[in-house]
């Protein structure tokens, strides 16, 4: 299964990815100090907004962001819609897909009302696209069938072939290929007498999916053959990078070691010269899986351990990724007799399938919830169509007028009644996971505090009860979330003052540090609430530990603020050592710094320090949710 998600991520990248096109600031500000009028300069911004890659920018954004208050402004409906699609695409290429949906939902209301074929289809796609990267597979093939529907109406050929590869491509991820395989062939049929190669590249590739699915490898080589003598003939090469990557899986699928060594360094030729290295990494991992079934394990381990070491730099926190690469370790290792580095990724590949075993249970929590609220929703919507069933009754029957209306108002208010029952059911329920999730956090933490009692090593003790506070920071959000009345924000203010509170009991000194807080920020959902609060934790961790040595007094404040330029700001100073707090290399680790960094970049934050007058951190966040009103 592993494979097959490799297989169909490379494929993905290899389509998504494109080159940014020249285009300037000066570029928008020609537009806007031009003599055209106000519609016909947003149409030219969104065009040219269009041919840039959000990948590479923001500038489009920051346009089209401009423009659309100016259409809304100004009333003009149809280029609001439009600019709406344009932000839509933009934030699905950036991976902000809840923002994306928004958008592109926008847009679609209104080209329904303004009944424009073309633009409907386009949308249908592009939500089919942000649906599968939610996932919602369902979702994602209902709309990409309605825009394989309205391209047929339309007769447009070329995009008739594309919808029904989108459309086998969503089968494809929903581990359907029986169903997908139609809609390939009726997409061959359209593309292989036609001239558009970067289509009929991309079909062969979604062909190639569908063998690694059935495990066909010998017709999976031949398509995987073609594939790669189409791209080969466009311009861009880098697309190339992909295709030899998926021929070489079937190679070596099939024995055929040599072939698929070639294969895997073609791909990381094509990968490198196109710039794309996720592809040259992919490229590496094939060759050390290669080596391992081979038999050379000497070779295999460079490929191997590097990619492992691109993971941990580039802040990959994918377990699948890390899971398959130290398996592959251990294997190699023991392989040439190194046992103790084959038991220590053993280990690593262990912990790590427990992990995954954890995350399974909490979205299974997570679907026993989606197919509630999908249960509620179509019982909401049955009864309205009875709703519209008793109001086309009272008009037939004007004799009955007294009565109906009686009759209708009794059954609103039951109506009413049992919509009010399940709303509270509903926040029961959700009130019900987080107390779990907070219990099970509990647990663990109860399982460190007591593993911490055989531990001798004081390296290794300080490292688990580091590891407990932690635990213990994210299970007293869940804890927030359930005691509070909004079930989806936390009040910042009271959480950093009992996660402070505990962090001082944890270390004893109550008596010898004070903490100021200040915090003026709304409450913030627990997407941002966690990694802030694990940031304050390991600020906090760090003042504790190093800034206050031989029971010296001292004082910690944190401040929490939003600024003119709308970013998050938080603000930890201890009047501690300074640059003496430092610990010594030789009894540290980086972890906490590290996890201050990803956090970070989780939330697009810009950390700076100073130490001159005690210790200072500041780290400006760009990217939060506050409670919504």
């Amino acid at each position: 299964m592993i494979r097959v998600l490799l297989s169909l991520f490379v494929l993905l990248t290899s389509i998504s990815l494109g080159h940014t096109q020249e285009a300037t600031q000066n570029d928008f500000d020609a537009i806007w100090n031009s003599k055209l009028e106000l519609k016909n300069k947003l149409l030219q911004i969104d065009s040219l907004a269009g041919t840039l890659d959000g990948y590479f920018t923001d500038l489009p954004k920051r346009q089209v962001e401009k423009a659309l208050q100016l259409a809304r402004e100004q009333g003009l409906f149809e280029i609001t819609a439009r600019l709406e699609l344009t932000l839509g695409i933009y934030y699905t290429a950036v991976d902000i897909i809840d923002t994306a949906q928004v958008f592109l939902e926008r847009a679609l209301a209104k080209f329904e009302t303004l009944d424009v074929p073309e633009k409907k289809a386009q949308l249908h796609q592009e939500l089919g696209w942000v649906y599968l990267l939610v996932p919602y597979y369902d979702k994602a093939l209902e709309q990409n069938l309605q825009g394989l529907a309205l391209y047929e109406q339309l007769d447009q050929n070329d995009q008739v072939a594309r919808s029904n590869v989108d459309v086998a491509y969503v089968h494809l991820q929903m581990e359907d290929p029986q169903s997908a395989w139609p809609f390939l062939e009726k997409a061959r049929g359209i593309l292989e007498t036609g001239n558009d190669s970067q289509a009929l590249g991309d079909l062969y590739q979604r062909y190639i999916s569908y063998y690694t699915f059935t495990k066909d490898t010998i017709k999976g080589l031949a398509i995987a053959a073609k594939a790669i003598a189409v791209l080969e003939t466009l311009e861009d090469k880098s697309y190339l990078s992909g295709a030899y990557i998926s021929r070489g899986i079937f190679a070596s699928d099939f024995g055929q070691f040599a072939a698929a060594e070639k294969d895997f360094f073609a791909a990381k030729k094509y990968a490198i010269s196109s710039g794309y290295l996720l592809h040259d990494i992919e490229a590496n991992r094939e060759l050390g899986n290669l080596y391992v079934k081979s038999g050379q394990y000497t070779e295999a381990i460079p490929y191997l351990q590097t990619i492992v070491d691109s993971y941990q730099k580039n802040g990959n926190n994918i377990i699948g990724d890390y899971l398959e690469m130290y398996e592959s370790l251990a294997a190699a290792h023991a392989g040439l007799g190194n046992y103790e580095q084959a038991y220590y990724f053993q280990g690593l590949h262990e912990t790590l399938e427990d992990s995954i075993y954890t995350m399974e249970s909490n979205r299974n929590i997570r679907d026993m919830q989606t197919k509630y609220d999908t249960d509620k929703t179509q019982a909401l919507l049955l009864q309205r169509q009875k709703e519209l069933y008793y109001s086309l009754g009272f008009l037939g029957l004007l004799v009955l007028l007294a009565g109906v209306l009686w009759w209708a108002y009794a059954t609103k208010r039951k109506q009413n009644e049992l919509l009010e029952k399940g709303n509270e059911e509903k926040a029961f329920l959700i009130k019900e996971i987080h107390h779990r999730v907070k219990n099970n956090l509990q647990v663990l933490s109860s399982l460190l505090s007591l593993q911490s009692d055989y531990i001798d090593d004081p390296n290794a003790l300080d490292a688990v009860l580091e590891g407990r506070n932690r635990v213990q920071s994210m299970g007293l959000i869940h804890q927030k979330l359930y005691m509070g009345e909004n079930l989806a924000t936390v009040d910042m203010k009271s959480y950093v003052l009992d996660l402070t509170a505990h962090l001082l009991a944890s270390f004893g000194m109550e008596e010898r540090v004070q903490l100021q807080i200040e915090s003026s920020v709304p409450a913030m959902d627990v997407d941002t609430a966690i990694p802030l609060g694990l940031i304050i934790n390991e600020l906090v961790t760090n003042s504790l530990k190093y800034a206050f040595p031989n029971n010296r007094k001292g004082k910690i404040d944190i401040q929490l603020w939003i600024n003119a330029q709308k970013e998050l700001c938080l603000k930890l100073t201890d009047d501690g050592n300074g640059v003496s707090a430092e610990v010594p290399q030789e009894q540290s680790t980086s972890f906490g710094t590290d996890l201050i960094k990803i956090l970070s970049k989780k939330l697009k934050g810009i950390i700076t320090v100073d130490h001159n007058k005690g210790y200072s951190t500041l780290i400006h966040f760009q990217r939060y949710n506050q409670k919504r009103g």
